[in-house]
């Protein structure tokens, strides 16, 4: 065998092609055997590979009982290819990839296939494991040309001392209930079994033991947002690693399976999603004209619900033995979003303020009580940045004529 022989099965000459349209194309069966196949091609070449790939290369493959579950180009190597593959079963793995490549469709194409490639032997095999498991597929294929949200996949590859067995009990324990704490839903997970590779004539890397996750985010920023959830994920697994974690940026191809949700219209409080140091600054005395501050150091932990739809922000100021709580929830009807406060003195959920972001910025109305004095409340976000924001409220006694700001809060995420 070449070492360019581990490229995905490719479509038979012409006939074949017509026997099989690349159009969406039904997607169904259980996958918990994949490769992950990282290919290093010659400088300008991956657009013709990923164009023949995905004109000729998916349905063949598919034929055969194997699925093409990913397609990507990695954002971090402009000369690298990634894909994974799956198999129902090792013997499903050795029949497909056996007829796919003692086939015609391989020895048409094979050439035209290589003539891309430098590298195509880092391959890990993984099995999946534990509740998230495999990747759940969507009902159908991209078929070529249209158009669909594609977002950014991340592979997060830890290299272990030992054999996974601990870091499965961990992964499930405390790794995935931080990745979901701070708004990382992770789409699977899998790890080295120290398989036997049932077809030598493609070679994976072998001797490691590695557990792998996959999760997936709106665009770049949306992943920088959630860098806490990572590092927290990463804390946690720390005394098992033999190296830093890897992690992979990926874009999927317009066929790929895997890629992110289209991005909903509540998403604008995901950059508060995790753990946050908060410094709070207070008027010591609201609607007088006083210009004393005090000020207080506290965290909050913020988490989604509804799959972002509602989210829940927990305030503690340590010193002043004090704790209060955010609602928020998105109104599909009129797009805007209402913001509720309740803390423990009283444990009375105060009316809401409403409104929206716009550029960037979130500003918020509504009306409550300061002591016997009606007020227009008014609450403002912005200065946001990936590890960082600020809020301020600030209250109105005459109708809205004029503002005054009474509370402020930074946000630093923590372990920035």
């Amino acid at each position: 065998m070449t070492k360019h022989e581990g490229l995905v099965a490719l479509t038979a000459g012409a006939a074949l092609s017509r026997s099989v349209p690349t159009q969406a194309a039904e997607v169904n069966g259980s996958f918990p055997i994949i490769e992950l196949r990282q290919y290093t091609l010659h400088p300008g070449k991956r657009d013709v590979l990923i164009d023949l790939f995905e004109r000729e290369f998916v349905e063949s493959q598919e034929a055969q009982g194997m699925k093409v579950i990913g397609t990507f180009t990695d954002m971090d190597r402009p000369d690298r290819f990634v894909w994974l593959r799956g198999f129902s079963s090792m013997d499903a793995r050795l029949a497909g990839l056996t007829a796919f490549y003692g086939g015609p469709v391989w020895q048409a194409n094979r050439s035209a296939a290589n003539a891309t490639m430098i590298d195509s032997d880092n391959v890990l095999l993984l099995d999946a494991f534990g509740t998230v498991g495999e990747f759940k597929l969507p009902p159908s294929r991209p078929a070529l040309g249209e158009e669909m949200p594609a977002g950014l996949i991340t592979a997060t590859i830890y290299y272990l001392k030992f054999p996974p067995s601990d870091a499965v009990s961990l992964f499930e324990k405390q790794i995935a209930p931080r990745l979901e704490s701070g708004g990382v839903r992770p789409l699977a997970s899998f790890l080295t079994k120290g398989r036997t590779n049932n077809f030598p004539r493609l070679p994976v890397r072998e001797g490691e033991h590695l557990l792998v996750w996959f999760a997936a985010f709106a665009d770049d920023k949306d992943r920088q947002a959630h860098q806490s959830a990572f590092a927290n994920a990463a804390e946690a697994i720390a005394p098992l690693l033999a190296r830093e974690p890897e992690v992979l940026r990926l874009k999927p191809t317009s066929r790929s399976l895997i890629r992110a949700a289209p991005q909903h219209e509540w998403q604008d409080f995901n950059f508060l999603h995790g753990t946050w140091n908060v410094t709070h600054r207070r008027l010591k005395a609201r609607g007088v004209g006083s210009t004393e501050w005090i000020e207080h150091q506290g965290t909050a932990d913020t988490r989604p619900l509804l799959d972002g739809l509602c989210n829940v922000e927990e305030h503690r100021i340590k010193d002043l033995a004090f704790s209060g709580m955010a609602l928020r929830c998105f109104d599909r009807t009129i797009k805007q979003w209402r913001i509720y406060w309740v803390s423990d003195r009283d444990g009375v959920l105060q009316p809401p303020v409403q409104g929206r972001f716009k550029q960037g910025v979130g500003h918020f109305e509504g009306t409550d009580v300061d002591g016997d004095r009606p007020v227009n409340v008014g609450f403002l976000w912005h200065k946001i940045t990936a590890s960082s924001a600020r809020w301020e409220q600030s209250f109105s006694y005459d109708g809205g004529k004029t503002w005054e700001t009474n509370w402020t809060m930074d946000f630093q995420k923590a372990g920035h």
